[in-house]
Formats: C-alpha cells, structure tokens, sequence
C-alpha cells in the first residue's frame, strides 16, 4: 500500500514528462527532451502531450518559432508573381539535400502527431472535424496553429528542394538541372475539343497564358527533379509527389482557421494567398475531372498513394496547375 500510494498514473507521468520535456526545449535539448516524453505512456487524446511532443521532433529538424516570425514570415511575398517563392527563401528552406534529411523528417514526424491528434486514422483525412470532435474548439486551435507553423517549415524546403529554387526565390534556378518538379506527360487538357494539352499549357498556347515560370516547352530529359522522376525509367515517385501535395493541402485547410485566430501584420502576405488553391482546383478540374477528388481535397498521405497508385495522370495534373504555377 505504502509503495502504490507513492506511484504517479498514467496522466500523472505525462504531466511530469511534460515539464522535464518544455525545461529542456528551453535550452534546445531536443533528445533529452524526446527521451522524458519517450518514457511516459503515450497518448493520442492528451493534447498537451502530443503539443510537447511535436514541438520536442520539431527541435531536432531545427525549427524555431522566433526565427520564423522575426526572420521567416516577413519573406513570404518577397518574390514577384510567385504566391510560394518566399517560402522557398525561409532561413531552413535551403538545408534539404535529400528526400530523407533528417531535418525533414523530424518536422514530418512532428507534424504528423497534430494533424492526426486525437488518433485519426493515418488512411482517414486529418480534417478539422476529426480533431474538433477529440478536443473541442479551443485546443484544436492551439494543435492547428502549431501544426501551421510547422507546416510553413517544410512545405518551404520541400519546395526548395525539388523546385530548385534559387536565392532569389526563382523556381529552376538552384544549383541542381530540373526546371520542372516532373517531366509531364502530353496529356490532353479535357473539355477544348482536342485542340489542347499539357504540352501546349507549358508552352503557354492556352488562354491562361505562359504561368509555369521555368517549367516550359521543350523540355529537356533533366527538367523533372531525379527523385521525384527517374530519367530512365519515366517513372514518376507517387510517395513523394504526395507528400507535396499533403503539406499543399493542409496548408490551405488550415491557412482560414490560423487567420481567424491571429491579429497584427505577421500573416498579411500569407492570407493573400488564401484564395489560390480553389480557383486553381476549379481550372485543373475542368481539364482533368477527378483530379479535385483523387489529388485536390486529399489531406492523408496514405490516402493519396492509394488513390494515385498505379496511375499517376492526377497528379501531373495537380502538379502541371497548382505546384508549378504557384511557385513559378
């Protein structure tokens, strides 16, 4: 009796994990926190816990929130008719150098424990709804506004990485050769009686005009970057063009729900982008019928690959109109 008295429960041990955890954070020491919150038992309903233990993963892949509301954010509508080349100019959107950088993947882990905070299914879309229904309102705020600005983070080096961007911003003018994220199929766009395809859009020949930046016609067997299109194979990466299109996506599901909760400058050049996604979905919808359905709407990674599995026609649609038209 005198021993079992004297033992802390499940929630009592997360709570002291937490604070050995937020002590550490406050020096960066992003391990020693991981292994105090690693030790106590885990839950997906306990959000305090899962915000700790994002932010303890987000340490190591060096994100920091100071760096990305003084440094960060007041970059993000520095280049010219491009809504995403500023993300790409981020103090850590540079340090990709492979589709596994540690870095990369310990933002990706961290991320992964607030959208799908509450135990949402990883093939389920991690909705607002879902989240909402586990933890009410007010902490779903305080989960998506983290998940956000973590999100910033990596969208910003994965699209520095496979855009090779260059310092300026400027999509295909990094040190690597792509000037396209993929090299695309000539597909034709549905609904223009065959007069046009994806080859003519890059050309600029359709009435959208010339809108992909670097990515143009012709191109040559390097303008796809070598992990997300192998050269001599012609196979397309379908796991990690989705990881694209997950961040892309939660991005702009959670971009309105972050915006009504914050006040001040430090988002103005974000929310002016608010808009984009759904009026680019409306147009690749209209050449591409079902891509809104397959690629568009779809928030869950797994999700994604098992629904572009075996044909990958989807996604150079999503990537041809929203990914290379939004960082030009």
């Amino acid at each position: 009796m005198i021993f079992s008295s004297c033992g802390f429960d499940a929630q009592e041990n997360r709570d002291n994990a937490i604070l050995t955890a937020n002590i550490q954070l406050g020096s960066r020491n992003c391990d020693e926190a991981l292994d105090a919150l690693n030790a106590a038992p885990f839950s997906w309903k306990d959000a305090t816990f899962l915000k700790t233990l994002s932010l303890s993963h987000a340490c190591k892949g060096k994100f920091d929130v100071i760096t990305l509301f003084t440094d960060d954010l007041p970059l993000f509508g520095t280049v010219a008719d491009s809504a995403f080349g500023g993300l790409t100019r981020f103090s850590s959107s540079s340090d990709m150098e492979s589709p596994t950088d540690n870095d990369y993947e310990s933002v990706q882990t961290a991320l992964d424990y607030l959208l799908y905070a509450g135990g949402i299914s990883k093939d389920e879309d991690p909705t607002p709804v879902r989240r909402e229904a586990n933890f009410g309102e007010a902490e779903t705020q305080e989960i998506e506004m983290l998940a956000f600005y973590e999100l910033l983070v990596n969208l910003g080096r994965f699209l520095n990485y496979y855009g090779n961007t260059g310092s300026d911003g400027a999509k295909g003018g990094g040190a690597q050769a792509n000037k396209c994220f993929i090299v695309y199929d000539d597909l034709p766009l549905e609904n223009t009686g065959g007069l046009f395809t994806l080859r003519s859009f890059f050309d600029g020949l359709t009435p959208l005009g010339r809108v992909t930046g670097s990515c143009t016609e012709p191109r040559s067997s390097d303008s796809g970057h070598e992990f997300l299109y192998n050269n001599t194979n012609g196979e397309r990466s379908v796991e990690r063009l989705c990881e694209g299109v997950v961040l892309i996506n939660n991005f702009f599901g959670l971009l309105p729900r972050v915006l009504g909760s914050v006040s001040g400058a430090d988002f103005d050049d974000v929310s002016d982008i608010e808009s984009l996604l759904e009026a680019q979905l409306l147009i690749v919808e209209g050449f591409k019928a079902g891509t809104t359905d397959k690629v568009g709407n779809v928030l869950s990674h797994e999700l994604c690959v098992s629904k572009n599995a075996g044909d990958d026609t989807y996604l150079q649609f999503y990537y041809a109109f929203i990914v290379e038209v939004l960082l030009r």
